[in-house]
C-alpha cells in the first residue's frame, strides 16, 4: 500500500515543484502542515523523487531515533534494503568538555552513520541541530580506524589487537556490547557497531 500511496503524492503538481525547487537548491523550500508520520512519508517521497542523499534535521535530540524509525519503514516500503540506508545520527548527551564518556549505544549509532556514509550505504540520515553543531574529524583521519577484513584474508593477530585498542576497541571477557573484543588463544571476538553479533 506504501508504494501506492507515495505514487500517489509523487503525482501531485505541489509535491513535484516542492521536489523541484529542493533539487535547484537556489533557496529555501518551506513546509508546513504535516505532522507525525505524514513527515516521515512526505521526506520518503522525496528521497523516491531527488534520488539522492537527504539529510533530516529535527529541531531536539530525543527526535532523531522516533523519526528514523518512521523514515526506515516508509523507505523500506519502496526500495529494496531500504530500511537499513536510514541512519541516525544522535547528539552526545554529554557536554564534550566535562570528561564523561558518551553511551555506548550513542557512539555505535555515530560511528556506524559516519561509515555508512563514507562508503555511500547510506540515503536519509536523520540528525538534531546540536548533533550538527558538534565538530566531526576528517574523512582521512576517520580512515586511520577503519578495518575492513573479508574472509581469507591473512593479518597478524597482533596487529588486529593493536589496531582495535588504537580505534577505541574495550577489550572484555567476554565480549558483551559493540566497540568490544576478546581474545581467546587464536581467536579474536570482534563487536563492530554495524554488527547485531559479536
Amino acid at each position: 500500500r506504501i508504494p501506492k500511496i507515495l505514487s500517489r503524492i509523487s503525482d501531485v503538481a505541489d509535491f513535484r515543484r516542492i521536489a523541484s525547487e529542493a533539487l535547484r537548491g537556489e533557496g529555501e523550500v518551506i513546509i508546513s502542515g504535516l505532522s507525525g508520520s505524514a513527515r516521515a512519508l512526505f521526506i520518503a517521497g522525496l528521497w523516491q523523487l531527488l534520488r539522492r542523499p537527504l539529510i533530516v534535521i529535527t529541531p531536539h535530540d530525543r527526535d532523531v531515533t522516533p523519526f528514523a524509525r518512521n523514515l526506515a519503514y516508509f523507505h523500506g516500503e519502496q526500495t529494496p534494503d531500504g530500511s537499513n540506508r536510514v541512519c541516525p545520527f544522535p547528539a552526545w548527551e554529554t557536554d564534550p568538555y566535562a570528561g564523561l564518556t558518551p553511551h555506548a549505544d550513542i557512539q555505535q549509532a555515530r560511528a556506524a552513520t559516519l561509515w555508512r556514509l563514507k562508503n555511500k550505504q547510506v540515503d536519509l540520515v536523520v540528525t538534531s541541530v546540536r548533533s550538527l553543531a558538534t565538530r566531526l574529524v576528517s574523512p582521512a583521519h576517520f580512515d586511520t580506524y577503519s578495518l575492513h577484513i573479508t574472509t581469507g584474508d591473512d593479518l597478524s593477530q597482533d596487529l588486529l589487537i593493536e589496531h582495535l585498542a588504537c580505534a577505541g576497541y574495550l577489550r572484555q571477557e567476554p565480549v558483551g556490547a559493540p566497540g568490544e573484543f576478546s581474545v581467546r588463544g587464536g581467536i579474536v571476538d570482534v563487536f563492530s557497531p554495524l554488527m547485531r553479533n559479536p
